[in-house]
């Protein structure tokens, strides 16, 4: 709503749906009228609801006396007092009105006095017109706590309960009360006075009623009970009429000079041609904030530029993302893009051998910075194609912390390098044939309680010359050298090392370790190779020989490798429950 002037108010509401609106307003309005109507004539409607209860109590009392008076004449055959008695009558029933209005005056003074000293809610007070009160300091007293009351209930619906408002209202309250209690100690004080001196006539007038005859005395009684209740009663009734009076003459003040309607005013909101814009700015800028956050977030090796740049070691092999089920790429799918990138790999380490010259088995060493970037993985595969190339070959598993190969190999691994070295078992025992030819494994055997310690002592020289003698080439699948010190103690034993990065998996940070190490030629003879590639728009390799690994062949390399299948998604939640009812 917006004000305008000060005392006309202007209401208005904007939305979708003009009827509702206007029946709203129009309601709203109606309702403010007669909830600012009943406040008005909340005083007169509590002292008629008071005289109403008073008035059913004296009805009874009226009756019962009436009827008793009638029993007596006619028992008696009494009709009417003597001259005497009817003058004894008439003072009698003077003071007995006087009491009457005296005794409603001090009751309510002590109940008003209760009421102010014992309750919080000031909006029950009794009115003083009840009471027969005309004194003008007590009604003004309570008229002004019953508003202040009235105030203070409408504001607890727009403010909270410790609002400094209520604090205030509440001040003036106390203020009020404490003037109105002293008016009421000495307006009781008066009519007890006044009280005093009417019982005082009252005995005067009874001691000259002792001197009539006896059922003139009982009728005279009789009669009195019945004018003091008949009295009460007709006071009621006139105070009744009186506070009729006052509501019926009361109006709102509220007075709605024109009622709300459709003024047929056109759209003003939502704004269509701003939403747009900030629909195309925000379509644009929070894919851009998105990719911007992600790409500075992310700290993780993407391709094989960010290799280059971050790190001297030459990248001897990409290998892309297996899909298969094991490790065992190579054997299980010969004509892969797979397969080829890890016979790309034993070429390029054909090189290395033969620029060493060195003489003897071949050993290669295979690390990573931590566990989970397929070091295994290609340790395998390296281990296959070297012996699918008809040289004897042995995969050595000397991660002692965390034994691996057997599981793809269906071997055991209750004997190997580890008994080996501690001088329980000699060779011949924990050499293992596999299902391809010119293949053996060596596993780690029972996990000891000092790896390192075993892999530093002569035994560990013993076995690397004697697998020398045996066999063509030697892969060692070494701990991850982010993790621990193993591997840099098997690089002596080494003629090539590989270090396995995982795309979107190894840190960038993580290569600041083994940088350190080439430069400083604590590690000698060392190559990368990007495992578990996907090919990325923007990277710089082509799919020439499959998903993942190729230089830019395309569809000239079709027939020369197998093609990959790629699994949706219905298929590989088909397989996950097959896999659970297995």
């Amino acid at each position: 709503p917006e004000s305008e002037g000060s005392s006309v108010l202007m209401m208005t509401l904007n939305g979708p749906n003009k009827a509702r609106l206007v029946d709203y307003l129009n309601v709203s309005a109606q309702v403010l009228s007669k909830n600012l109507l009943d406040r008005k004539n909340l005083f007169a409607t509590k002292t008629i609801a008071f005289i109403d209860s008073s008035l059913t109590s004296k009805s009874a009392e009226l009756k019962d006396v009436e009827s008793e008076l009638n029993k007596f004449k006619n028992k008696n055959a009494i009709f009417d007092l003597k001259q005497e008695g009817l003058d004894l009558s008439t003072k009698l029933k003077s003071y007995d009105l006087q009491i009457d209005g005296l005794q409603r005056q001090l009751s309510y003074y002590e109940t008003l006095e209760g009421y102010l000293l014992t309750r919080t809610d000031y909006n029950k007070v009794p009115a003083p017109s009840v009471g027969g009160i005309s004194e003008q300091s007590i009604g003004t007293g309570v008229g002004r706590i019953i508003s202040l009351a009235e105030q203070r209930s409408k504001y607890q619906y727009s403010f909270k309960d410790d609002a400094p408002i209520f604090a205030d209202i509440d001040r003036q309250i106390d203020a009020v009360k404490a003037v109105l209690l002293e008016n009421i100690t000495s307006s009781k004080e008066k009519v007890s006075s006044d009280l005093r001196r009417v019982n005082d006539d009252i005995q005067e007038s009874e001691s000259a009623i002792r001197k009539l005859p006896k059922e003139q005395q009982e009728l005279l009684k009789i009669e009195r009970r019945y004018n003091i209740s008949l009295g009460t009663y007709n006071l009621f009734l006139a105070k009744k009429s009186e506070a009729g009076l006052v509501k019926a003459a009361n109006i709102s003040d509220v007075l709605i000079i024109d009622s709300a309607k459709d003024i047929g005013g056109g759209q003003i909101g939502p704004n269509n041609d701003l939403n747009y814009i900030m629909a195309i700015l925000l379509g644009f800028f929070i894919p851009f904030l998105v990719v911007f956050v992600k790409f500075i977030l992310n700290n993780r090796i993407q391709n094989t530029q960010e290799i280059k740049r971050l790190s001297p070691i030459p990248i001897i092999g990409i290998v892309g993302k297996s899909t298969g089920q094991g490790n065992l790429a190579v054997l299980d799918k010969p004509k892969s893009a797979i397969s080829e990138a890890f016979r790309s790999i034993r070429s390029s380490l054909h090189f290395l051998y033969k620029d060493q010259g060195s003489k003897g088995g071949k050993t290669l060493l295979v690390t990573s910075s931590i566990s989970g970037e397929g070091k295994t993985f290609c340790s395998i595969n390296i281990a296959s194609v070297f012996a699918l190339s008809q040289k004897k070959t042995v995969l050595v598993g000397l991660d002692l912390r965390k034994p691996k190969i057997f599981g793809d190999f269906d071997i055991k691994n209750d004997k190997g390098v580890v008994n080996y070295l501690i001088k329980d078992v000699g060779l011949e025992q924990i050499i293992q044939k596999t299902q391809i030819a010119n293949l053996d494994i060596i596993t780690a055997g029972p996990i000891p309680p000092n790896p390192s310690e075993l892999l530093l002592t002569e035994q560990m020289d013993h076995l690397v010359d004697q697998l020398k003698e045996r066999y063509d080439y030697i892969i060692l699948d070494s701990p991850p050298l982010g993790l621990v010190t193993d591997a840099i103690q098997l690089v002596k034993y080494a003629d090539a090392n590989l270090y396995v990065i995982r795309q979107n998996y190894t840190r960038k940070g993580m290569l600041s370790i083994i940088n350190e190490k080439y430069r400083s030629r604590e590690v000698k003879n060392l190559s990368f190779v990007f495992n578990f590639y996907k090919q990325r728009q923007g990277y710089g390799y082509g799919q020439g020989y499959g998903d993942g690994y190729g230089y830019g062949y395309g569809a000239y390399a079709n027939g020369y490798h197998e093609t990959e299948q790629k699994t949706g998604l219905f298929s590989r939640i088909l397989r996950i429950f097959k896999k659970g009812e297995s």
